[in-house]
C-alpha cells in the first residue's frame, strides 16, 4: 500500500487487516490495542473517499461502532462514534438512492443504520421519542 499508494485495493486490504486485529485484540481484552488499530483503520478507509467498496464502508462504520462499545454507556464521545457510523452510511445510502431495483449493499447499510440508530437510543435513554 505504501509502494503503490495509487491501488485502493492495497489501501483497502491494509485497512481490513487493521480492522480484523482490532477484533481479535478487543476479544483478547486488549482494548488499548484494538482502539488503536481502529483509529488506523478509519484513517486508511476515510483516504479512499469514492473508492470504497460495500466492505469497506462497513468496516468504517463497524471501526466507530466498536470504538464506541469500548467507552462508558452514556459517553459522549461513544454517542460521536456511533454518530458517524451511521452518518457514513446515510450519506451512502443517500447517493444510492437513485439506483432502481434490488441492491444487497443497500440492503446491508440500511439494516447496520438501524443497528447502530439502536445503539444510540440504548445510549440516550431515548426510546419512541422520548426521553426515559
Amino acid at each position: 500500500a505504501a509502494e503503490n499508494p495509487l491501488v485502493t485495493d492495497y489501501l483497502s486490504a491494509l485497512a481490513a487487516t487493521y480492522y480484523e486485529s482490532a477484533l481479535v485484540l478487543q476479544d483478547l481484552g486488549a482494548e488499548a490495542e484494538a482502539a488503536e488499530r481502529l483509529h488506523t483503520s478509519i484513517t486508511m478507509l476515510e483516504r479512499l473517499a469514492q473508492e470504497r467498496t460495500p466492505d469497506d464502508l462497513l468496516r468504517l462504520a463497524g471501526a466507530h461502532t466498536i470504538l464506541a462499545e469500548l467507552e462508558p454507556d452514556n459517553s459522549g464521545v461513544a454517542i460521536e462514534y456511533l454518530q458517524k457510523a451511521r452518518d457514513v452510511l446515510l450519506e451512502k445510502i443517500r447517493s444510492m438512492a437513485g439506483d432502481p431495483g434490488p441492491n444487497k449493499a443497500r440492503d446491508e447499510y440500511v439494516t447496520a443504520v438501524e443497528q447502530i440508530e439502536q445503539m444510540l437510543r440504548d445510549r440516550t435513554g431515548v426510546k419512541d421519542g422520548t426521553a426515559t
